[in-house]
């Protein structure tokens, strides 16, 4: 595994290191390690970072010995239709692999494609709401009314920086977020740490990039609920996905608590004297409309650095459009007063959709797994990701995660060995035992 790193206060461009001292001036300390100390403050972001590259699970975990395993076949651009079941067992999968119908077989599966589609896959299966299955005409294997239900995700919003050429990052930081600030919003059943910011040095890894940052806010304790739904039995189809933000009356106001500490970070004068405008995104985050490939994201990439380096008024005026936004927030001339509803219109979902498939007792009705990881009402079948979490953890989902399927994995092996130590399985090697 690789070490955390964390990017050093001296190497912070100069808009980061006014935005910790505006931070401390309202109250919220300096903390040197944010996963080790409790409480609010500023921090430098972990990053799990190898050179200039994000680490990732399978360069961590798929070492080129695991690959090398005989028991192991990885299977590119394969794409699982359904899952084989006969009552309470599953005996394999039906996929397609470059365009070909397959059969896999398996003593038992494994189903880990995250908090979407592992409830897709399921319910495509018949496992999950019969009623709902019916009204599709999927017949139901499994009736767990909860597959699908209590997806949980945290919103964001952004406000983007136009930068001067003086303040920007440097070249050789390419980091995805460089610090973070991490508060509580005091609202009455809410947990402490359920409001975070965070600080984003370059938004691409074009030309343009560095001309621009972000501060981005989220709320990191929703209790707001959505839901995952099959609009059709075709296996091409995707589902229906409604996270339902700020469905629960707790969670309006404590993101707009969230965006308004950005906007007071980013008004203070410290910081207000390192980036030229501030913008409000709307909810589909604009950047990326410059992240295009092919000739065409070569031609915008070069409008949005020419644009990012114009007189102030042809900037504003472009970048206004640009990002649906007209008049910038905040810059040193002033900006605009920005409602509540404006801002909770300009939310997004993060990349951290869990609760599908909640982990929980037999008794609950909306329990998918139990505690070892196997669905309820199975023999073999097993889901090993973030939608198990029947609670979004206020942070990161990516950590949690890998810390849950190494959890799994022991718990599975502890049950196989179990089968076998008692006779209800003969033991076998492990080639092809799992799919």
């Amino acid at each position: 595994m690789h070490a955390i790193s964390r990017t050093p206060k001296e190497q912070w461009p100069p808009f980061v290191r006014a935005m910790e001292q505006a931070a401390q001036h309202v109250g919220l300390p300096f903390v040197s390690d944010i996963n080790e100390q409790p409480g609010d403050g500023f921090f430098s972001m972990p990053n799990a970072i190898d050179r200039e590259e994000r680490v990732t699970t399978a360069s961590c975990y798929l070492t080129t010995e695991v690959r090398g395993r005989a028991n192991l076949e990885i299977m590119p651009n394969t794409h699982v239709i359904r899952l084989r079941m006969s009552g309470g067992a599953v005996s394999g999968v039906d996929a397609t692999r470059g365009g070909a119908a397959v059969h896999l077989l398996a003593r038992n599966v494994i189903v880990s494609a995250g908090g979407i589609y592992s409830p897709t896959l399921l319910l495509r299966s018949g496992i999950g709401p019969a009623g709902e299955l019916a009204s599709l005409g999927i017949e139901s294997v499994l009736d767990l009314p909860g597959v699908g239900r209590n997806l949980q995700n945290h919103p964001y919003m952004f406000f983007a920086l136009t930068l001067p050429r003086a303040k920007r990052v440097s070249a050789d930081l390419r980091r995805f977020a460089l610090a973070g600030l991490r508060s509580s919003s005091g609202m009455p059943g809410s947990p402490s740490g359920d409001l975070f910011s965070f600080v984003i040095g370059r938004v691409s890894g074009k030309s343009y990039g560095p001309d621009f940052a972000l501060m981005g806010s989220a709320l990191y304790a929703p209790q707001s609920r959505g839901s995952v739904k099959l609009k059709s039995a075709d296996p091409l189809k995707d589902p229906e996905v409604n996270f339902r933000f700020l469905s629960d009356s707790a969670d309006p106001p404590r993101m707009v608590l969230a965006a308004r500490l950005a906007e007071r970070l980013l008004r203070d004068p410290r910081v207000a004297a390192h980036y030229h405008e501030a913008f409000l995104l709307p909810g589909a985050l604009a950047v990326k409309q410059f992240n295009r490939p092919g000739l065409t994201g070569k031609v915008l990439a070069m409008a949005a650095e020419a644009a990012a380096n114009s007189p102030g008024f042809i900037r504003r005026a472009i970048f206004g459009r640009a990002f649906r936004s007209g008049a910038p927030a905040a810059y040193r001339g002033g900006g605009c007063e920005i409602s509540d509803d404006r801002i909770l219109s300009s939310i997004s979902p993060m990349g951290h959709p869990v609760g599908t498939c909640a982990m929980g007792k037999a008794g609950d009705p909306m329990a998918v797994v139990d505690e070892g990881f196997r669905l309820h009402g199975s023999q073999n079948l097993f889901v090993v990701d973030a939608s198990v979490m029947p609670a979004i953890p206020s942070a990161n989902t990516n950590l949690p995660t890998l810390m849950l399927a190494e959890l799994a994995a022991e718990r599975i092996e502890a049950q196989a060995r179990d089968r076998v130590h008692t006779g209800t399985r003969q033991p076998v090697d492990r080639a092809g035992q799992f799919a």
